[in-house]
């Protein structure tokens, strides 16, 4: 039934969904691109599936998705990028010293 409410679990991996029939769900959302439906549902609106050239896993990519990596997942990126600023603001302390 209709989605009243979602909410995303603390590590980022899951979303608890609540329903208006009464059904609470919990949503793997790093395991979405394994569910068969899903793909060809992807397919079937123009997106591409890749597999992560980092973790291996399946993701989608639209034609019109112009990341400089298109053969990392988002995951992936978020974890390169929370990597970067964890560098960037490590030599801005270095650099005030």
């Amino acid at each position: 039934d209709w989605v009243n409410d979602v909410c995303f679990s603390t590590d980022q991996n899951n979303i608890l969904s609540a329903s208006k029939d009464c059904t609470i769900r919990m949503w793997n959302v790093q395991d979405t691109e394994k569910i068969p439906v899903v793909l060809e549902r992807k397919k079937a609106m123009g997106l591409s599936i890749m597999k992560c050239s980092n973790c291996g896993k399946p993701f989608s990519i639209s034609q019109m998705d112009s990341f400089r990596d298109n053969t990392i997942c988002v995951f992936c990126r978020l974890q390169n990028r929370e990597q970067e600023m964890i560098s960037i603001m490590n030599s801005v302390r270095v650099d005030e010293d």
